[in-house]
């Protein structure tokens, strides 16, 4: 098994050479409107690259006979520098035409395909990814169908946010999808990896159109920085909705309130007080620890030691 990464020791310097580059552009005025410019939320950031396929199994198979693998290998690549020079760490399950199974493997082709895709999985956990991104090709026994597509996983609010993200940009740069982004929970990678996960189906092999764009090396770059974008986007978004979340809504607000207005009288009739105001009936657990901590849904208070 290879795996391609940017080293976190040689990507520390990437990202000081990087800001310098940027500093001393913005300075100049010679830095280029179309380069990518490091994001605050991307920078430092572990994305994994999972390039679909490889090796003895070759995916999709086009109607001219273009193989998934190649293809979401390319892309892949491409995908890994654009991110790098957002300033993530990159890294990337496959560099080469092989899979992930140890030379001595013994099994049959579905162990095989198992262990391979544990093993890519693996990879995502013991880097603590902050995203894992499976790169494939779609395929159809009709011709007619076309359109990349983002898949992401159910009930992560993050991968959500990112595969939404994805299929906005690539339904703005790409201009030939009206796909949506779609929740997924068949995908076995989606399980085995502990980060938020999403899967681009880049085009359709089987539609001959789509196929030959996808051999083309410029629309791979075009793909491949849209995607880029997309995720930048929705790691921006699911940093924002993470630290909405942790701050203090109405609620909270209204249970201080709750806690500030039981200070008069003895303890316990203090704890009734806030008892009665957060809707507690007798019976309810009150855990004690010094004073007494209240767990409902509305106060989360410990009282009796103001």
């Amino acid at each position: 098994m290879r795996v391609w990464m940017i080293e976190k020791s040689r990507c520390t310097a990437a990202l000081w050479l990087m800001l310098l580059g940027i500093t001393l552009g913005g300075i100049w005025g010679r830095m280029p409107e179309s380069r990518p410019v490091m994001s605050y939320v991307t920078a430092g950031s572990v994305v994994v690259i999972d390039a679909g396929h490889g090796g003895p199994d070759a995916g999709a198979i086009g109607v001219k006979g273009t193989a998934e693998k190649d293809i979401s290998l390319a892309l892949s690549e491409k995908l890994a520098r654009a991110l790098t020079q957002q300033g993530c760490i990159v890294i990337c399950t496959r560099s080469g035409d092989e899979d992930l199974v140890k030379e001595d493997f013994s099994g049959n082709l579905l162990e095989r395909k198992r262990a391979d895709l544990q093993a890519r999985a693996d990879i995502a956990n013991r880097n603590r990814a902050a995203l894992f991104i499976s790169v494939h090709l779609n395929a159809d026994p009709s011709p007619r169908w076309s359109g990349a597509q983002t898949f992401y996983e159910a009930g992560s609010p993050a991968a959500e946010l990112v595969g939404k993200a994805i299929q906005q940009q690539l339904q703005a740069t790409l201009k030939n999808t009206r796909r949506e982004a779609l929740a997924a929970e068949e995908y076995f990678l989606m399980s085995a990896t502990e980060m938020p996960a999403v899967f681009v189906e880049a085009g359709f092999l089987s539609n001959p159109k789509e196929e030959a764009l996808l051999q083309d090396e410029a629309y791979q770059q075009q793909l491949a920085a849209a995607v880029a974008r997309g995720i930048t986007d929705g790691l921006k978004a699911a940093a924002g909705e993470e630290k909405r979340m942790l701050q203090p809504d109405q609620t909270q607000a209204e249970d201080r309130a709750i806690v500030r207005s039981a200070r008069g009288g003895t303890r316990q009739q203090r704890i009734r007080q806030i008892l009665a105001a957060a809707g507690i009936t007798a019976g309810q657990e009150l855990r004690h620890t010094g004073g007494v901590v209240l767990k409902t849904k509305r106060v989360h208070h410990t009282v009796g030691e103001q």
